[in-house]
């Protein structure tokens, strides 16, 4: 293995829609519970994975 190779570390992708969608299942199963109506689990999922995309554009655009 050379130097080059050594001293990089893994790229992160994905991390923070994976945050994104976990926090979004759990908000979107809170209200769903809490409205008695499970569909808001799936406008939750969507909020989070919309946040999550975001935060991994912004982190890809700060590294390059």
């Amino acid at each position: 293995m050379s130097e080059k190779q050594e001293n990089q570390t893994p790229k992160k992708t994905g991390y923070y829609m994976g945050l994104g969608l976990a926090f979004g299942i759990i908000l979107g199963a809170a209200m769903g519970l809490a409205l008695g109506n499970m569909a808001f689990m799936g406008a939750g999922l969507a909020i989070g994975v919309a946040i999550g995309a975001a935060l991994d554009q912004r982190h890809k655009q700060d590294d390059a």
